[in-house]
């Protein structure tokens, strides 16, 4: 099967859909590029606007959910048939928080650290990057708005996210190895890639740069939050189920 996974490659959304593809052991190429940019690409191979796309031989699969689903059909089981409706629950739960909310709390962040954008922008996408500087401040202007990721919301936002970790704690309370119980399942991917972000786990599907690199305001909210149960449960997932093909 051909397969050509249309990306934003450091959208969190993306890794959601990478991870599950590397996970099932499915061939696929990878076609990452930048915000804005990427809606050309996206037209071009019939996909909407939104990334991540999934070509196909064919068809096109639009959204990081849509993709898991596809690959629960293609042989891996992400969603077992006594929990598919939990797991779907959960997924639409981590959508709405982490999915939103992560994004956001960066954003803000990031508005301080324009040479960490640059650096960011640079390493996903080297080859439109020279096509893209020069409008950063533009495209930043645009998405901070469209995410109303004003720094006055960050208290806000910091409180919602805490809000969801603990409802997440509170799940992972008895050590159970994965979110759902005994079995790896589409609602750890989900978890483990909206709420990366977070926790910044080295295996991600993309590397960022090196945490000593974000402001302190960030770095000393990345560590506390590694440091909760949730915070490592992720770092655990990632270590050991993102690389490998099965667990």
């Amino acid at each position: 099967m051909s397969l050509k996974l249309l990306t934003i490659p450091y959208s969190h959304y993306c890794e959601r859909a990478r991870w599950g593809l590397d996970y099932a052991g499915l061939d696929y190429i990878e076609e990452g590029h930048a915000p804005f940019f990427h809606a050309y690409y996206n037209r071009k191979a019939g996909a909407g606007r939104m990334v991540p796309a999934l070509v196909t031989e064919d068809r096109v699969i639009n959204g990081s959910d849509r993709i898991l689903e596809f690959i629960n059909t293609s042989g891996t089981l992400l969603y077992p048939d006594q929990q598919s409706r939990d797991i779907l629950s959960w997924e639409a739960r981590f959508d709405r928080t982490f999915g939103i909310l992560s994004r956001v709390w960066a954003y803000i962040h990031l508005q301080s650290a324009p040479e960490l954008l640059h650096e960011i922008l640079e390493t996903g996408t080297p080859k439109e990057y020279p096509l893209l500087k020069a409008f950063v401040p533009k495209a930043l202007e645009t998405i901070v708005k469209l995410y109303r990721a004003y720094p006055h919301r960050l208290a806000r936002v910091e409180q919602e996210l805490n809000a969801a970790l603990d409802q997440c704690d509170f799940i992972l309370r008895d050590q159970r190895p994965f979110f759902m119980g005994e079995t790896f399942t589409a609602a750890d991917i989900t978890l483990c890639a909206l709420a990366g972000v977070l926790v910044m786990p080295h295996e991600s599907g993309f590397t960022y740069p090196a945490l000593q690199k974000f402001p302190e305001a960030m770095q000393s909210q990345i560590l506390t939050w590694r440091k909760r149960p949730v915070g490592q449960y992720i770092l655990r997932m990632y270590a050991n189920h993102r690389t490998g093909f099965g667990v």
